[in-house]
């Protein structure tokens, strides 16, 4: 029987690879979830983890790809390797777990452009004093988004059980919803209704919408807390491309009830984050 077989290698090759260039191809156009564009991307690539295909029935033998481009920070026995704009573009970027988080001195200048976002009362008063800013300590300035972002949006619950329905139980839905009720309820002042995706959207519009340092880079990123539903969740990557400080701002869910994920309940997160569990669970005891 004739085919190939792809054979997947763990090992990380350092430098940029041959293949970069084909690779690439295909993710041109501007990515609308992150404000790292494109030639950042193609600049700030550090190693790939390589793809062999082996043919089986005659023909060459050990046809290089590429299964993942690594940016900015290479990847460690240790690290923490995030998926960029979906799973299915192949950027990743290694983050090291002790990393997590940003001290109160960590700041960030803002060279803000002002957009009228629907915002519920307290978010907008909240926006208009980053607006004028100038500069924030990052601690107080993604607390501030994620909070303005879920304080605007309330969940369609009803919308949410219709479109999972083919992905999960009725039994499951039911359990899912409820909790959702119960950790995040309403509160009145909201502008519009959706789904946790959206509130994931606004969050990083209005990132995009303050004039970050340069340093600071951000991006959607795929992770899976509910069993296959990502519907229910939606996390942004936000980190410091010189230092590899980095945290995770949150649509809050009933399994992450946060604006900005603490550091014990990464695991939580899913994807590639559930693979901390262990270390947070020592640090916990300690």
């Amino acid at each position: 029987m004739s085919g190939v077989t792809r054979v997947f290698l763990d090992d990380f090759v350092e430098g940029v690879p041959r293949g970069l260039q084909r690779h690439l191809q295909t993710f041109r156009s501007p990515v609308p979830e992150t404000n790292i564009p494109f030639v950042e991307r193609k600049r700030s690539v550090v190693g790939y983890v390589p793809l062999v295909g082996i043919e089986t029935a005659g023909g060459a033998i050990g046809t290089l790809g590429i299964r993942g481009i690594h940016l900015f920070f290479p990847r460690e026995q240790d690290s923490v390797n995030v998926p960029l704009f979906g799973y299915e573009k192949g950027f990743f970027v290694s983050l090291d777990v002790d990393k997590y988080g940003f001290s109160k001195e960590r700041t960030c200048s803002l060279d803000p452009r002002k957009i009228d976002f629907d915002l519920s009362k307290t978010a907008k008063e909240t926006y208009e004093h980053i607006l004028v800013s100038g500069q924030m300590p990052v601690q107080e300035l993604l607390g501030g988004v994620g909070s303005m972002a879920n304080s605007s949006i309330a969940y369609d619950y009803d919308m949410m059980a219709w479109a999972a329905r083919a992905a999960v139980s009725d039994e499951f839905m039911a359990l899912q919803i409820e909790k959702l009720r119960d950790e995040n309820p309403p509160t009145g002042e909201e502008e519009s209704v959706g789904f946790p995706d959206d509130v994931g959207k606004l969050i990083r519009s209005i990132l995009f919408s303050l004039g970050l340092e340069r340093r600071y880079g951000f991006s959607l990123v795929s992770t899976d807390p509910h069993d296959g539903v990502e519907l229910y969740h939606d996390s942004t990557l936000f980190f410091d491309k010189e230092t590899s400080e980095w945290a995770l701002l949150n649509a809050r869910c009933s399994v992450l009830p946060y604006d900005v994920v603490p550091k014990i309940m990464l695991p939580d997160v899913g994807g590639p984050f559930s693979r901390i569990e262990r270390v947070y669970s020592d640090q916990a005891t300690n």
